[in-house]
């Protein structure tokens, strides 16, 4: 036998409500379907909408079925044949346009509100921000409302009433929930492992570098990379981000080579830096690390030359813990190193060489040549700019004799190669140095703007030392961050100054919606295995297998919900039948009347005996007791009729036989 309540009709304002909040969960995805699936899925809705006023007009079996051809169609046609995720999601929306056109009975409603709940689900599929997420709530929300609404009877409770009750469900069901997500055992990645928006164009560093290639990156104010340190910050001459190293030039392009030889060691000559790296997706496998790392992420490995990999692309934000060291020394140059270091194009200029066997004839020993290359560039009258003129066949004779204007990469390509022709073995990495500190979060962000490319040197008693010719020309590049409106319109590279007042509190409100959203990845949508032993450890419980760490989580999350229904059912009060509160209120005004009601007198008898009492208010006592004793007795106490008694009640207005009785 078919449920009577489950089949019964749903009512207009549920039905709009039910359309409203699915096209909440929908919405989103107009962003990354194609227009086709979107534009089917609102024409279904807004059909929708208009059968509520022309209920004639909503599709039989017969046009449905012509509808669900159509719809078939139209997501092959937009997304073809094979199964993927757009094609998936795009099945779903428009399968849910189609439900919705024949929702009727309050059984439709529980089918579409759960399909409109594995909506909200894929819209993790493509971001996983907090905005997002929080926007999301609502349709949420709302569905949950709808079942609420479902399962209270006609009239029971006011719309306000049943919001407020939905949100206190909702609140008191976050402890068991947190509960869950914390403790129950991660079998492998994040909560979301996966790639998000793997169709995106993203920005980043190559794995060439060639003029101007670091410039460009500098006018993109996106974020690279978040960096935690767990005890005090590098000093900003130190916070270089190390990533790919460049050996093999044809005179314009560099590129990356594979010494065969194993990493020089490393010496610490200073501190140790712990802190943990949260990387945009970039799809390449370069992972960065403060300039020296000496300890690697799980998965990753460490090349020759100290650049970190990860085991695949970075196609999905990520976090991972690293050990650098700023001051060292790196023991041992391998054969194939050095014979790649000190390799230089067929084509190089005459006047190039020269200066580099100059330098070299006159130099003790290769310190005092890296000086004098140093020199060149602090004396002589360089300029560091975004917009460095064209260089034409030998970029690096031009720049260093003509032009004199450029930007990182101009200076570490030409020092890199002067080193190389004098002798010394040099090489080219790129990162970004710098980064801007967030003193909501106590972090810092690297954004694009801080791409940097510096030259490395191998020294007989230091090993690969790092060398910056940039800071000889610009020594603030190093302290400051660069102005990039204010160095397109100078032509010159500026930094930034001093933020007035109103930019001030702007950049920290910027700094408290990034913070939050660190927070969310770290804690939520990046919480993966490793995370979790790390917060059990500062628990006390790290010691817990998976197994034992599950049976934890359901017997807490139990244990919640046992005291949580206990605290309900202690705190609920009694409920009143409000016909009987009516009838009761009714027998008090009669009582201070002087007409007091016997125990044994049920409502008829005691209403006639009222009556005669008092006559002239029978009429209305003998129409309140017939609408009580339909109510009291009858099979439904309708809301209407409910209220209607207890207006009549508080409309009676008895005078007593006592004197001084109150009415």
């Amino acid at each position: 036998m078919k449920d009577a309540l489950a089949e019964r009709p749903l009512d207009p304002a549920g039905t709009a409500l039910l359309v409203v909040a699915v096209a909440a969960a929908v919405g989103p995805h107009a962003w990354h379907l194609p227009a086709p699936v979107v534009g089917f899925f609102a024409v279904a809705a807004a059909y929708r909408l208009l059968g509520l006023a022309l209920p004639a007009l909503l599709p039989g079996r017969a046009l449905l079925g012509l509808l669900l051809l159509a719809g078939l169609a139209t997501v092959v046609m937009a997304q073809g044949a094979l199964p993927n995720r757009d094609s998936g999601v795009a099945l779903l929306t428009v399968m849910l346009g189609l439900k919705l056109l024949e929702v009727r009975t309050r059984r439709d409603v529980f089918v579409t509100v759960f399909l409109g709940w594995f909506v909200l689900v894929t819209q993790f599929l493509y971001s996983q921000s907090l905005a997002f997420a929080a926007f999301l709530m609502l349709p949420f929300l709302a569905f949950l409302y709808l079942l609420a609404r479902l399962h209270r009877a006609e009239g029971e409770a006011s719309p306000l009433a049943l919001g407020a009750s939905v949100l206190r469900l909702t609140l008191l069901a976050l402890p068991a929930t947190i509960a869950l997500f914390v403790l129950f055992p991660r079998l492998g990645g994040p909560l979301w492992g996966f790639a998000v928006d793997s169709d995106a164009a993203l920005t980043g560093l190559s794995d060439t570098l060639s003029p101007g290639s670091v410039s460009r990156l500098v006018e993109s104010p996106e974020t690279a990379f978040r960096v935690r340190f767990e005890g005090d910050l590098p000093p900003p001459a130190q916070r270089y981000w190390r990533g790919p190293v460049l050996w093999e030039t044809d005179g314009r392009t560099w590129r990356p080579g594979t010494p065969a030889d194993p990493p020089p060691r490393i010496e610490a000559a200073g501190p140790l830096f712990d802190y943990e790296v949260t990387i945009e997706p970039h799809r390449r496998r370069w992972l960065f690390a403060l300039d020296l790392p000496v300890s690697r992420p799980p998965g990753a490995a460490v090349t020759v030359d100290h650049q970190l990999l990860a085991a695949k692309d970075v196609e999905a934000r990520f976090t991972y813990r690293v050990r650098s060291v700023a001051d060292y020394r790196t023991l041992g140059l391998g054969p194939d190193e050095e014979f790649a270091a000190l390799q230089v194009p067929e084509r190089v200029g005459p006047r190039v060489r020269a200066l580099a066997e100059r330098w070299r004839s006159e130099s003790r020993d290769a310190a005092a040549i890296v000086d004098r290359g140093l020199a060149l560039f602090r004396d002589e009258p360089f300029v560091y700019t975004l917009r460095p003129p064209p260089l034409g066949d030998d970029p690096i004779d031009a720049f260093l004799f003509e032009t004199r204007r450029g930007f990182c990469e101009h200076y570490a390509t030409s020092f890199v190669l002067l080193m190389r022709l004098a002798g010394v073995p040099a090489r080219i990495v790129t990162g970004y140095q710098g980064g801007e500190l967030n003193t909501v979060g106590d972090y810092l962000t690297v954004r694009q703007s801080d791409a940097h490319a510096w030259a490395e040197v191998w020294l007989a008693d230091r090993g690969w030392t790092r060398v910056d010719p940039t800071a000889e020309v610009a020594p603030a590049r190093i302290e400051s961050a660069i102005d990039q409106g204010a160095s397109l319109a100078a032509g010159r590279v500026t930094f930034r100054a001093e933020l007035p007042w109103a930019a001030a509190v702007l950049r920290q409100a910027r700094w408290l919606i990034d913070a939050a959203n660190l927070n969310w990845h770290r804690w939520v949508v990046g919480y993966d295995r490793e995370r979790q032993d790390f917060l059990m450890k500062h628990l006390g419980l790290g010691g817990l297998s998976p197994t034992q760490l599950g049976a934890l989580a359901v017997a807490v999350a139990g244990g919640l919900l046992a005291l949580l229904g206990l605290w309900v059912v202690l705190r609920r009060p009694a409920r009143r039948d409000p016909v009987v509160a009516a009838y009761d209120r009714l027998c008090r005004k009669l009582a201070r009347a002087g007409v007091a009601r016997a125990p044994h007198e049920g409502p008829r008898d005691f209403i006639d005996r009222a009556a005669k009492v008092l006559p002239d208010v029978a009429v209305q006592l003998r129409s309140v007791g017939r609408l009580y004793e339909h109510l009291r007795y009858g099979r439904r106490a309708p809301r209407e009729a409910i209220r209607q008694l207890q207006r009549a009640v508080r409309a009676l207005h008895v005078a007593g036989r006592r004197p001084g009785a109150a009415p």
